[in-house]
């Protein structure tokens, strides 16, 4: 379903509230796993949401970013 926003927060079913820069989209997301990680569009399309934040938090270790 559509998430619930509130207060620039919005409710995911799979990981709870969170809150994201409104640039950060799920093709954003994939992107920055793909560059770390070099894996595929059809590696990442698999993913749920959940996956993609953990995968893309654990790229964002690797390139040294340590505000994400």
């Amino acid at each position: 379903g559509k998430p619930e926003c509130a207060g620039g927060q919005f409710f995911i079913t799979e990981v709870g509230y969170a809150r994201f820069p409104s640039e950060l989209t799920t093709d954003e997301l994939a992107a920055d796993i793909a560059v770390i990680f070099h894996w595929s569009p059809a590696d990442t399309g698999k993913m749920s949401l959940s996956e993609l934040l953990s995968w893309r938090y654990q790229a964002a270790k690797r390139c040294g970013q340590q505000d994400e």
